[in-house]
């Protein structure tokens, strides 16, 4: 007759003893019962028959390039070398690619980089351009007598208007070599200029240096017939020009300064009216 046995009980109706119950497997494995044995799985990092076995991962190289592999209890580290840095793409060198701009160059340390920036240039990655021209350094980056200008990176110095470089040096130009001055004319050379004096008997005009006329040839440009000075005509010229009547005037130069002073035109006219009547 036969029989019809509770669970865990075996075909003559025999306790069947549960071999996951309690489960052998370590390290979080799981158990699974057969007939006669149990089977263990294991999680990552450990293996053997109840997986107490540490897996040592560092075997199959499981780190990126540039990187040391250390194993651990049930699993394993990846350290990158000095000098490299762990992104999503691995341990990559901070200094490749450079970070460094305008050619600075790049000394890669165990937490961060540093720049080292050529001339012109500053800041953490060599960006920042440096005006050589600015106050602090104007004075030791050009020769005297010179205007600094900045460029990108770099700058340059320009003499000024009377100088000229001169093996680096800002040297005076002597102008008076090219003969800048006019006709009737000396050329003297100063410092970081020149200067035009008109000869004895000239005077500086917007036509340039032009001869001194006497009053006399003042009035014959103008038209003038004749020129008297015998003492009639003297009172004469003395009355039309309004002048008091004193011997220290009676001179000829006092005349020629009121001439100066007067319109030699207008004198001439009445001396020729006056010469009309006596004839």
């Amino acid at each position: 007759m036969s029989r019809l046995c509770h669970q865990y009980r075996n075909i003559n109706c025999q306790y069947n003893i549960d071999r996951c119950d309690p489960n052998p497997c370590q390290n979080n494995g799981s158990c699974t019962d057969f007939k006669e044995n149990y089977n263990c799985t294991c999680t990552d990092g450990w293996k053997g028959e109840n997986c107490t076995i540490d897996v040592n991962e560092c075997e199959r190289k499981p780190c990126p390039e540039h990187s040391n592999c250390t194993n651990t209890i049930g699993s394993f580290m990846c350290t990158c070398w000095i000098g490299y840095v762990n992104t999503s793409m691995g341990c990559q060198d901070r200094c490749d690619p450079n970070p460094c701009q305008n050619n600075g160059s790049c000394t890669d340390f165990k937490e961060n980089y540093n720049c080292t920036c050529t001339d012109g240039w500053k800041g953490e990655n060599c960006t920042i351009d440096i005006n050589e021209c600015s106050n602090k350094k104007r004075a030791t980056v050009c020769p005297l007598h010179s205007d600094c200008f900045n460029t990108v990176g770099s700058y340059g110095c320009n003499c000024k208007n009377g100088y000229q470089d001169k093996n680096g040096d800002c040297t005076d130009v002597n102008e008076c070599e090219r003969k800048p001055c006019p006709e009737h004319s000396n050329c003297t050379n100063t410092i970081g200029s020149f200067m035009c004096t008109c000869w004895i008997g000239y005077v500086n005009t917007s036509m340039g240096c032009q001869g001194k006329e006497s009053n006399e040839e003042k009035l014959k440009d103008s038209g003038c017939k004749f020129m008297i000075f015998n003492t009639f005509d003297i009172l004469l010229i003395k009355l039309f020009m309004d002048l008091n009547f004193n011997s220290c005037e009676m001179d000829e130069w006092s005349i020629e300064e009121k001439l100066n002073k007067n319109s030699a035109l207008g004198v001439c006219a009445y001396l020729y009216d006056y010469n009309q009547m006596e004839m």
